[in-house]
């Protein structure tokens, strides 16, 4: 059995236990041992690490043999390949977030409802403020991912610094760099 782990290009390393198999201008990192969970994602941000760009695809990616692995990737190589050259030399960066407890505080229903509508709309101007730092985002709700060039890092840092302080009533928790899986759609 074949588990696929990501699509990498510029591989600068690559653990012992794993294979590069190349597939047009981009390379599939394999590995013969079923993953879990935790094993899956430290490869892949390893890959992070050892390579220029990263396209992670989903857990659990696997194919009985390198015959079937082809049959996978040709049909799609060139989206594959336009992917990873979307995320080249970037990371994400997930931000969450957390309203204080405005809209709680407020009296009666339309009290509600408006500090409500007002949380609504501040997050909605911090998202549209990150992402105009960003090279691209995705949002869930409250919930986004920023694609940034690794060395963009810290003026997105002081970006969301510069939004923490205009906004006290909201809290705005970061995690990552991380390899761009939510820009991975798809694979």
């Amino acid at each position: 059995m074949i588990y696929l782990y990501a699509f990498v290009q510029g591989l600068r390393e690559l653990d012992p236990s794993l294979q590069a198999r190349p597939f047009g201008s981009l390379l599939a990192v394999t590995g013969d041992d079923e993953p879990d969970p935790l094993r899956f994602g430290l490869v892949v941000e390893s890959l992070r690490e050892g390579a220029d760009a990263v396209l992670p695809v989903r857990f659990g990616e696997r194919f009985a043999g390198e015959e079937e692995l082809a049959a996978a990737i040709a049909p799609r190589l060139e989206t594959f390949e336009r992917r990873l050259a979307h995320v080249a030399g970037c990371v994400e960066v997930g931000v969450r977030i957390i309203p204080t407890g405005d809209a709680e505080g407020a009296a009666g229903g339309a009290g509600y409802m408006a500090a409500r509508l007002r949380e609504q709309r501040t997050v909605e101007e911090i998202h549209e403020a990150l992402a105009a730092e960003a090279r691209d985002s995705v949002r869930t709700s409250r919930d986004a991912g920023y694609l940034l060039e690794r060395d963009e890092l810290d003026r997105f840092s002081l970006a969301v610094a510069r939004l923490l302080e205009s906004h006290p009533a909201l809290d705005l928790v970061c995690t990552g760099p991380w390899a761009p899986y939510s820009f991975a759609a798809a694979t």
